[in-house]
C-alpha cells in the first residue's frame, strides 16, 4: 500500500499521522481488515455515513472517526430538530456503550 509508505515518510520527518481508511471505496484499493493489518500508527475511520460503518469504526477499535449527515437520515429529517435529536442521543448512546458483554459478533453486529 502506497499510503502506508507515505505515512511512514511523514512519521520520519517528525510528522503526528493518522491512517485513514476511506468508507467509500472508490477512494481505497484495499479492504479493512488489510488496512489495519498494515496501519502502524493511529487510525481514523474516514466518513461513517451508516450504521453498519459506524459499528464497524467501533468494532475494529478506531482511534476516531469523522461522520456524515447521513448517518442521520435524509435531509428531510436533519431539519426536524425532534428527529435529529433522537438521532444524535442515538449515536451517543451506540459510541458509549459497552461493548464487552455481546456473546457473539453476529449480537453485535445486530446481523
Amino acid at each position: 500500500l502506497s499510503d502506508f509508505e507515505i505515512i511512514d515518510q511523514l512519521r520520519k520527518n517528525g510528522f503526528s499521522v493518522y491512517a485513514g481508511y476511506a468508507s467509500d471505496k472508490k477512494f481505497r484499493d484495499y479492504e479493512i481488515d488489510e488496512f489495519l493489518r498494515e496501519a502502524k500508527c493511529r487510525i481514523w475511520y474516514l466518513g461513517v455515513s451508516t450504521k453498519r460503518e459506524l459499528k464497524e469504526a467501533l468494532l475494529h477499535n478506531f482511534n476516531g472517526f469523522d461522520i456524515t449527515g447521513y448517518l442521520f437520515g435524509s435531509n428531510k429529517d436533519r431539519k426536524d430538530p425532534e428527529k435529529l435529536k433522537r438521532e444524535l442521543e442515538g449515536l451517543v448512546k451506540t459510541v458509549l456503550k459497552p461493548r464487552a458483554k455481546q456473546s457473539t459478533l453476529r449480537d453485535f453486529l445486530g446481523v
